[in-house]
């Protein structure tokens, strides 16, 4: 009988799951179905997640797998807040982690343009005077439009790229005395202002256009913010995203970027993971560590390949390689109909097959103890 550990304790789960969900794909499992999962906020009482569809109040069943071992949280369902769901951790079961789905040979799709995801930060980070630089210029251009235009880039996330990365949206509050007027493909003006209404010079701002800084439109490093004293229109939003294209071409027109071009064929694969060969090279330490995320082109060809990212499982030495296992890291179910779409596409007899749920453990949850 497969052992398993239990742990009701409020803190423990949201400490365990604090410290992994930000590195680890998580996923929920549903009527025979895993969906991923995106985690927008963990407090001292709550935890709140991207709905995936539900629309039931059932518990919520959030796993993750780590270092050979499966975690499976137990959440009773509090609400829903808008497209977000507010749950409270009751159990933590831990199981050892089994391989249940097997794995496939390719002979070939390949990875190539590697880069670190922390690691593109902090490239950025220390690339700063050339970047504030390109601001200024910027800036000048715009003065007499634009009142503030702020460029963001930071291993902190503050409070916008926050909005930006809960919402995956763009914030256009075109004027605050009209509420209306803020379009509904942006992140809406209720949540805007709960998050931003103790910023500092908030109360001035008439109107504010701010657009995610994104790195192979899959992460977000940044944003560029325009703020006016008077309202603004779809015409500024023109002028504010040739900005952003313009900006965002020059940061990486200088190779600031640690990255692999190096062909890395892919040893097998499955539905949700894969292992290749790299061979070792002077950034080789920076790309791949165990934990980090990885951005790369998956590829069948030079025309046909689709930008993923993964999550580093494994990493071990052979006689002239390092072999390296990774699983598909995504936040949303369509990101992984993407994967699987190209899988299934260039894979002869590719089968899209999902770990299925393991037993659960012969006590029903209780609530969680909260100390």
């Amino acid at each position: 009988m497969t052992k398993v550990d239990t742990i009701q304790d409020f803190e423990q789960i949201r400490k365990i799951f604090e410290t992994n969900y930000s590195n680890l794909p998580i996923f929920m499992y549903h009527e025979g179905k895993q969906y991923p999962v995106k985690v927008v906020t963990i407090n001292s009482e709550s935890f709140i997640i991207k709905n995936v569809g539900r629309t039931d109040k059932e518990n919520r069943l959030l796993s993750f797998t780590n270092e050979g071992k499966f975690y499976k949280f137990t959440f009773k369902f509090l609400g829903s807040n808008g497209n977000y769901d507010v749950l409270q951790p009751i159990t933590l079961d831990i199981v050892p982690a089994s391989r249940v789905l097997k794995r496939v040979k390719s002979e070939l799709l390949y990875l190539t343009n590697i880069s670190s995801q922390n690691d593109i930060l902090k490239s950025l980070v220390s690339d700063n005077v050339r970047i504030n630089t390109l601001l200024k210029s910027y800036s000048s251009k715009v003065r007499d439009k634009i009142s503030v235009l702020e460029l963001f880039i930071h291993e902190r996330v503050d409070v916008r790229l926050k909005l930006l990365n809960d919402h995956d949206k763009y914030i256009f509050i075109p004027d605050k005395a009209n509420i209306e007027s803020v379009p509904k493909d942006c992140v809406p003006y209720n949540d805007y202002m709960n998050q931003l209404r103790n910023s500092k010079g908030i109360d001035k701002l008439v109107s504010e256009i701010t657009l995610p800084l994104k790195f192979r439109n899959i992460f977000t490093f940044g944003y560029l913010s325009a703020q006016n004293d008077y309202p603004m229109d779809d015409g500024f939003l023109k002028i504010v995203t040739a900005i952003s294209s313009g900006i965002k071409k020059e940061i990486f027109s200088n190779p600031i970027i640690n990255e692999s071009k190096e062909a890395s064929f892919v040893v097998d694969i499955t539905s949700e993971g894969f292992s290749i060969f790299h061979t070792n090279f002077a950034n080789f330490g920076k790309l791949f560590t165990i934990g980090g995320i990885i951005i790369f082109e998956l590829c069948a060809s030079a025309e046909e390949k689709i930008v993923c990212r993964a999550s580093i499982r494994n990493i071990k030495p052979t006689e002239k390689q390092f072999r390296i296992g990774c699983q598909f890291y995504t936040n949303s179910e369509e990101e992984l109909k993407v994967i699987h779409a190209f899988l299934k596409k260039h894979i002869p007899n590719f089968e899209i097959k999902q770990a299925p749920d393991p037993n659960p453990p012969a006590t029903p949850p209780q609530e969680p103890v909260k100390k």
